[in-house]
């Protein structure tokens, strides 16, 4: 009994992980397309870390669909579609919840007496 209570703690906290994740990327496409609007310089910060949350799906497409040695970054970012959002919200799912069982695991050790 208490192993799937601790398999169903990991999963809430890592599901609250993700909900709050996904509410500060909102929160940053939001502050983007304002700023992007009003001509500030913040928004070339907030796109740039956009595109580092969108890394891993460029990643893998590289990886399954590249010819070896092209340069086409450009490519990249204007072919991802839903398909490739699915599987970042899995892949940032999956990363909520290694962080949620990191954080039960260093709560549970008990400190040396």
């Amino acid at each position: 009994m208490g192993h799937e209570n601790r398999i169903m703690i990991i999963i809430k906290l890592g599901a609250k992980l993700f909900f709050i994740f996904c509410g500060v990327v909102a929160v940053l496409f939001s502050f983007a397309y304002i700023f992007n609007s009003t001509g500030s310089g913040l928004s070339n910060m907030i796109f740039w870390v956009r595109e580092l949350l969108l890394q891993p799906a460029i990643m893998i497409r590289r990886w399954l669909f590249e010819i070896t040695g092209a340069k086409l970054d450009y490519h990249y970012y204007s072919v991802i579609g839903t398909f490739d959002y699915a599987g970042l919200a899995i892949f940032y799912f999956l990363v909520c919840l290694v962080l949620a069982w990191c954080w039960t695991l260093i709560r549970s050790r008990k400190p040396y007496a």
